[in-house]
């Protein structure tokens, strides 16, 4: 089947040669003789171009369309590798040489040639198109074209360049975060700066809330002091808006966007979907989702008749493996039900009605269990598929055929389908009534169906209706449409070669059918009743635009067939009528679905938006559907974006985060300052900042002179404030303080209300008036102002008087306060600080990797690769209760390893200098390492202490509540 890439280039070989910036500077006559020579390579994403049946050897590149990654390779890695991210892990961990774009050229020389225990080869990271020519011939018209033999050259000096900038270590790690991540297919991509974020879930709670189940996943990949959510980064090649045959995945005002009323389930764009962010979701059925009438089924297909059932599309099914279940279901039900008795002579145990998928199946089911049947169809197999046009995609995933097995079907067009349908048939050896229409079924005085045929009558146990929704095609209702051209499928568009058709119709069959009679030739005219075509897939509308920029297809809007004439159709237009010159008619308006068919069966039709339609919802059990990031279409904000309370995630493009450029070269390369000092600048609101530290400035400022006040008070009242102001203020008598009198009650009162204010930062994303009043930031800084200020001020109203049983409130409440601290900010300096060693293990990782190619083949090489098994970081993970013993064993062990090899085993490599920069190498690697495990550890250990934060603050409360109300009592008594 012919890929996207291939169709494109297919079109007009020199002009996109011509387009293609490498070869400007080639006259014409070198384009034309690099056409009749050179040769496409397609490279799907992750095939290696080594492995490529369409490579040659001793040939030069140039990367027309895509981007080839230069990577180690594994021997054992297969030919196409496998470039899907799982929960944001790669499946191996390759190290990537270089990149190559678009305009790059390359030569094949070096591939395959050996870097230390790898192969270096070529892996297409996106759909690729190369386009190749043998050395001598590149040679030649280098040597003929002086222009283009200096833009050449530039390139690749301009690509040395980068090459050589991502030699250091610390670029090569970023280069490679980078390209396992799947960054390069991103246009957008949020980023948590770890400086700021407190870890609290909150943009995470956010999405939920806005979307009723999260579109991100906080915790994603760690890269120094920046960390990545599992998001939709809106790739540029959009591999999941083609995978969806339902139209419900879409692009609009450039973001991809799910309509969950139209998706089925089918998890075809979950499997195309590179970076693994869709999910997909479970929910039970609801009435919205059957916006049409409905015949009354279950889940096995049964109906409101009894011994009648209706399986596939008609009952639902919209997917081939769906329907197929639906029919193994059925017959196993009816297999359960008749299994103790057999029928009277004449009466068939099943009769199946429909050779689609669903009937198939049902009748293959029939045939293992041992069951009498007959099938019918009222043409071919699987007449439906049978009529959709050449190398329509029909499947995208694999469904179990009863006595056949898995049918392994992925984007399968409907050549490939019938094929394979066809030999299931003949290897089952599987009896159809083909071309046999079945007119009638009635349930006889006896129990027993009537079924009648346009061939005879039939008797039967059991009936299964598998006959498709599409019924009778809806006709043009015009005059002239009995005429032979008019037709309502297209199977084949060759014959219309050259001929003048018009294609009548909205929908993916029409535009499909137009698109494909033009590219055999026909002249093609394409009337919608609409003015747009607001119900095809967006791929569709993207191609369609361009066959009609190409003048390949007429679209006229806006107009209606209203005459057909000899050698003519009249359409009426918005601009009056429009004659068209026309050999055939395709009238592609959908089909009337077999309602009154099944009404005539028995069968209760259920209609949309009733009583009955959500209690037969209900007994459907529960569907899937696809949920990714929309980025908050629709929305003028993002709600993960501004439910953060420190500004720690933000949305930026990749090259913000990952690449830098030369002033004056442009050139190109990774930069690593993002990772290692953080991208503060960028989160969090300077303004707010700015009054945040202000408030919490004169906070501190006001609790210490008021703690200052409390001690004066006590030890020098004549000393004191109250002391000074007495004079003016006019007060009289002794000056004291006592926690139930005075000033020291109100310390309590206030202090118990700051600590109140706390609680309004957990509960404001629940609170509609504190989202109304101020964002979650504020409450985030009121959280933690109060949260200081309060117990202070109840420490000063206890003059530390801690002897009598409100005092357990009293260490509760400074218990709440160190909890809250271990819980939030030193949790996030753990976490940014595993990520800093995480990012210094990897550097020194590739710094030992540039150390081996030093070196030369032999004993010492093994020694040092033997480092690599020493120094993995197996990400073992401590018991949190067990890490004081376990911890300081594993340290020491990892210790003595490395240290042994260092004195021993690196002995026996010659250079002593290369020994020397190992040996460093390897004591700085472990001990790295053994930071980054203590950190982890030392991670989760502060995760439980958010959990006892909020058990002591009930308990604080609850206490300071029971005190608080005793006080008053006696205060009042």
């Amino acid at each position: 089947m012919a890929t996207r890439l291939d169709t494109k280039y297919a079109k007009d070989p020199r002009k996109a040669l011509r387009g293609l910036g490498a070869l400007e500077y080639l006259p014409d006559e070198a384009v034309a003789q690099l056409e009749q020579h050179c040769r496409w390579v397609y490279l799907k994403p992750g095939q290696r171009l080594s492995r490529s049946a369409l490579r040659e050897t001793s040939c030069h590149y140039f990367v027309v369309e895509g981007q080839v990654g230069v990577v180690r390779s594994p021997a054992s890695d297969p030919d196409t590798i496998n470039l899907k991210l799982d929960e944001g892990v790669s499946e191996l961990a390759r190290q990537y040489v270089t990149l190559f774009e678009p305009n790059d050229s390359f030569s094949d020389a070096y591939l395959g040639l050996r870097a230390r225990r790898e192969a270096i080869d070529c892996v297409a990271l996106r759909e690729t198109m190369l386009v190749s020519i043998y050395e001598a011939g590149f040679n030649y018209l280098l040597d003929h074209n002086a222009a283009w033999r200096a833009a050449v050259a530039e390139r690749a000096a301009e690509h040395r360049s980068r090459y050589l900038k991502a030699r250091d270590p610390a670029t090569q790690v970023v280069q490679d975060f980078f390209i396992h991540q799947n960054y390069n297919l991103a246009s957008t991509l949020k980023v948590i700066d770890l400086d700021a974020c407190i870890g609290c879930d909150g943009c995470e709670r956010a999405c939920g809330a806005r979307h009723g189940v999260p579109r991100l996943k906080r915790d994603g990949p760690v890269l120094g002091r920046l960390s990545f959510p599992i998001s939709c980064r809106t790739c540029e090649d959009h591999r999941c808006l083609p995978a969806c045959g339902f139209n419900a995945l879409t692009m609009k005002d450039d973001e991809l966007r799910i309509d969950k009323s139209k998706c089925v389930g089918c998890r075809a764009c979950f499997d195309a979907c590179p970076n693994s962010v869709i999910t997909m979701i479970e929910t039970p059925y609801a009435s919205d989702d059957f916006p049409d009438p409905m015949p009354n089924t279950d889940l096995e297909g049964r109906t409101n008749v009894p011994g009648l059932y209706l399986v596939g599309e008609a009952a639902g099914a919209a997917l081939i493996k769906v329907a197929a279940n639906g029919g193994v279901a059925a017959a196993q039900s009816i297999a359960k039900e008749l299994a103790p008795r057999s029928g009277p002579p004449g009466v068939h145990d099943v009769a199946i009605v429909g050779a689609g998928p669903a009937g198939l199946a049902a009748a293959l089911q029939c045939q293992e269990a041992g069951l009498d049947f007959v099938l019918f169809d009222k043409g071919a197999f699987a007449k439906t598929i049978h009529t959709y046009p050449r190398e329509k995609v029909v499947m995208a995933e694999p469904a179990h055929i009863p006595k056949y097995g898995t049918l392994w079907l992925r984007n399968t067009n409907k050549e490939e389908l019938i094929q394979k349908w066809t030999e299931v048939i003949e290897t089952t050896k599987l009896q159809i009534n083909s071309f046999e229409s079945v007119t009638a079924v009635t349930k006889g005085a006896d129990g027993n169906f009537d079924i009648t045929s346009d061939r005879g009558q039939y008797r039967a146990q059991r009936v299964v209706l598998a006959m498709g929704n599409r019924g009778m095609p809806r006709r043009l209702g015009v005059e002239g449409e009995a005429e032979p051209r008019v037709e309502y499928a297209l199977t084949d568009p060759e014959p219309y070669d050259g001929k003048h058709v018009l294609v009548v119709g909205g929908g993916d069959s029409a535009v499909e059918a137009a698109m494909s009679l033009a590219d055999f030739g026909a002249h093609v005219a394409l009337s919608y009743r609409r003015d747009s075509f607001g119900r095809i897939k967006g791929g569709n509308q993207s191609r369609l635009d361009e066959y009609k920029a190409e003048g390949k297809v007429r679209v006229v809007l806006s107009s209606t067939v209203t005459r057909i004439a000899p050698g003519k159709v009249v359409l009426k237009t918005t601009e009056g009528p429009l004659e068209l010159r026309n050999d055939t008619i395709f009238a592609l308006l959908g089909a009337k679905p077999p309602t009154a068919f099944f009404e005539a069966c028995g069968i209760e039709i259920i209609q949309p938006k009733t009583p009955a339609m959500a209690a037969l919802a209900k007994t459907r059990g529960t569907r899937f559907y696809a949920n990714k990031c929309d980025h908050c279409a629709g929305f003028s904000d993002q709600a993960c974006i501004q439910a953060c309370p420190t500004g720690a995630i933000f949305e930026v493009q990749p090259d913000e985060v990952f690449i830098q450029r030369d002033p004056i070269s442009g050139v190109a390369t990774f930069k690593t300052e993002p990772f290692v000092e953080g991208l503060t600048e960028r989160a969090g609101s300077p303004a707010l900042r700015k009054v945040a530290s202000a408030a919490a400035l004169l906070a501190v400022v006001a609790t210490v002179l008021v703690g200052l006040e409390c001690f004066a008070r006590t030890v020098m009242p004549e000393l004191s404030a109250t002391a000074w102001l007495a004079p003016h203020m006019g007060w009289s008598g002794s000056i004291t303080f006592e926690a139930g009198e005075g000033l020291g009650f109100w310390l309590g009162i206030i202090g118990m209300s700051c600590m109140g204010l706390t609680a309004l930062y957990p509960l404001n994303s629940r609170l509609g008036w504190a989202r109304r009043f101020a964002k979650t930031r504020f409450w985030l800084a009121l959280h933690v102002v109060a949260g200081l200020m309060g117990p202070a001020l109840v420490s000063y109203h206890t003059m530390l008087k801690l002897d009598r049983w409100p005092s357990v409130g009293f260490w509760a409440m400074w218990l709440v306060v160190m909890s809250g601290v271990l819980g939030r900010y030193a949790a996030t300096a753990l976490r940014r600080g595993r990520g800093v060693s995480a990012l210094e293990s990897e550097s020194l990782q590739s710094r030992r990797a540039a150390l081996m190619e030093r070196a030369a083949s032999g004993h010492g090489l093994t020694q040092i690769a033997r480092l690599d098994d020493l120094l993995k970081d197996r990400k073992r993970r401590h018991n949190v209760l067990l890490a004081p013993i376990t911890l300081p064993l594993s340290t020491a062990w990892s210790w003595l390893q490395v240290t042994w090899h260092n004195w021993i085993e690196l002995r026996k490599v010659a250079d002593p200098e290369l020994r020397r920069h190992v040996a460093a190498n390897a004591r700085s690697h472990r001990q790295v390492l053994d930071r980054k495990r203590i950190l982890e550890t030392l991670e989760r250990s502060a995760g439980m202490w958010r959990k006892i934060h909020l058990g002591l603050t009930v308990t604080m409360f609850g206490i300071a509540t029971l005190h608080v109300v005793v006080a008053l009592m006696y205060r009042t008594g």
